[in-house]
């Protein structure tokens, strides 16, 4: 940061392993915070110009756990955690105990609080309206509100086809934050696999299912959910059997979805559009074949 000449750095440079890698201990949690630099650490947070290296206090841990214990919300044990969304604004996110806070550091009060309900896991917070996807069980809910009531079986806003083909989360957010795409995993027809739970003072059984090799697969949907109308649609993107479905992402006005198909053979890939609105499929984008797996 404080180098006065601008260099290229090197794949040795950047690289693990490279003669001239260097690992800063130093910078745990370095994160931008617009054109400035975020530097936490337990007790202090600071801000870094990168041009200069100059570091400013930003807060600390003693005046934030002030206002939340004024407010009841909590202590925060280091500023690690903490994450700066929004670059036009003095506003950090805290997660605390089933919370979600936004915090201005500038004014050291909380702007906004969001709570989940008891048990929620795969969080997925969204930054433009500051509203809250996660999971229950096997069923998908936006802050306060259920958005799927499935049986066991069917699994709703969770990775689905093993984390491959890069999937490694199952909501994703609209760039405005007014819908959110979920996927829809039915594998009823999955044979259960026993796994022993060795976390547990006394072993338990867990059954999974686990689509073996040559045998049936589950069946993968994508839904899509309005916040406001509190209601969804699904892609008709037909039988979804032996059918991946990965890489979605949204167009910045929000009225296409766009994913990729490809079959279990993994011989064919398609990007395709699908309207935001009804589900339809709008166009293949971009089709790719390959004569062997």
């Amino acid at each position: 940061m404080t180098a006065q000449t601008k260099q290229v750095p090197s794949l040795e440079d950047l690289i693990p392993g490279g003669e001239t890698y260097r690992y800063t201990q130093n910078l745990y949690g370095l994160q931008w915070w617009g054109d400035e630099c975020i530097k936490p650490g337990i007790d202090t947070l600071y801000s870094v110009q990168p041009a200069t290296g100059k570091e400013t206090v930003l807060t600390t841990r003693e005046q934030v756990n002030q206002v939340l214990e004024e407010k009841k919300a909590g202590r925060l044990p280091h500023f690690y955690s903490v994450s700066f969304p929004w670059a036009d604004k003095s506003q950090m996110l805290l997660t605390l105990g089933g919370k979600y806070l936004t915090y201005d550091f500038r004014t050291n009060q909380i702007i906004h609080t969001r709570t989940l309900k008891e048990g929620a896991a795969n969080q997925d917070y969204c930054t433009a309206n500051g509203n809250v996807a996660y999971t229950i069980a096997n069923n998908l809910y936006v802050n306060d509100q259920a958005v799927t009531d499935e049986p066991e079986g069917i699994v709703c806003g969770q990775s689905v086809h093993r984390n491959e083909f890069g999937i490694r989360k199952g909501t994703f957010w609209s760039p405005q934050g007014n819908l959110l795409a979920f996927y829809r995993m039915d594998e009823r027809m999955v044979t259960q696999y026993p796994l022993v739970d060795i976390t547990t003072r006394i072993a338990e059984l867990n059954q999974v299912r686990y689509p073996m090799a040559g045998m049936t697969s589950h069946l993968v949907t994508v839904g899509i959910y309005n916040p406001t109308t509190g209601k969804s649609i699904y892609l008709d993107a037909g039988d979804p059997t032996d059918r991946y479905f990965t890489n979605i992402s949204w167009s910045p006005d929000e009225k296409s979805i766009y994913l990729i198909e490809l079959n279990r053979d993994q011989n064919h890939a398609k990007l395709i559009s699908y309207d935001a609105t009804t589900g339809a499929q709008k166009e293949v984008l971009y089709e790719e074949t390959h004569p062997s797996t």
